[in-house]
């Protein structure tokens, strides 16, 4: 199985601006301008790369902090980007096949099935994703904390030889990260499914929920299921939701619940 280190870059309007009160087909947290991806195979090579940039449909005007993060341009993005399905197409052609999916925090997968689902397709082709941050954070002895990716690169002495805040420089620093991780089924395991890191405090259970046609049905298949006091056996009612840790809510059909 490969694996593909991806990273993202995307624009976001201001609050209160025109483009902000647009009501579009779907809510998105962002719309992507640029995808990154190196690929990292099973023996911890870095292979080949991917990079395009992608012309926005409904954020046109990029932010200026964006600008200033990113060093892009509208110009450049109106010149050399293209519309978001020919990038996408373009970017599973070159992934080829079943890949594990490796990001540095939680929102650029979110971000990209935002954006799938914008214009008018189904994200069901990602079905494995882990964040980086969270295994390195287990595997380096670093808690929970999410470090940047500039201080975990320090932390293992590498040297950056890429431009940050670049889409690709980030997917290729991240994966030179992920190559000196310990990526084999049980270290991953401990943070598939959406479940990153240790459960939350109390949690004495956790479950999965896939393969429903939206988060509604999903929903209302986790709040069916019934549980037990793991002392006496006796039903207990469901209780809290507990979000998955990111800073932006997913809106997929897969979505798990800690008891």
């Amino acid at each position: 199985m490969q694996y593909i280190v991806l990273d993202m870059e995307w624009n976001q309007p201001w609050p209160g601006s025109y483009a902000a009160k647009k009501i579009l087909p779907v809510e998105i947290h962002g719309e992507i301008i640029q995808i990154g991806a190196v690929r990292l195979l099973e023996n911890g090579t870095v292979a080949d790369e991917f990079q395009v940039l992608v012309r926005p449909k409904y954020y046109k005007k990029l932010n200026s902090r964006v600008s200033k993060l990113t060093g892009l341009r509208d110009s450049t993005l109106r010149e050399e980007g293209l519309p978001f399905p020919e990038a996408l197409e373009r970017f599973r052609k070159w992934i080829g096949g079943e890949c594990i999916f490796l990001t540095w925090g939680f929102d650029d997968i979110t971000i990209l099935e935002d954006n799938i689902l914008l214009h008018d397709d189904e994200p069901d082709w990602i079905k494995e994703w882990y964040n980086a941050q969270m295994i390195f954070n287990a595997q380096t002895g670093c808690g929970t904390s999410q470090k940047s990716l500039s201080s975990a690169m320090e932390l293992v002495g590498i040297e950056p030889s890429r431009p940050a805040h670049d889409a690709l420089g980030d997917a290729y620093h991240t994966a030179l990260i992920c190559s000196r991780l310990d990526l084999n089924d049980r270290a991953l395991r401990n943070h598939a499914d959406g479940f990153h890191g240790n459960p939350p405090e109390g949690c004495i259970g956790k479950a999965v929920f896939r393969g429903y046609e939206d988060k509604a049905k999903a929903i209302d298949a986790m709040t069916e299921l019934k549980s037990h006091c793991p002392q006496c056996g006796a039903p207990m009612p469901n209780g809290a939701w507990i979000a998955q840790e990111s800073s932006v809510s997913r809106t997929d059909s897969s979505t798990g619940r800690g008891l």
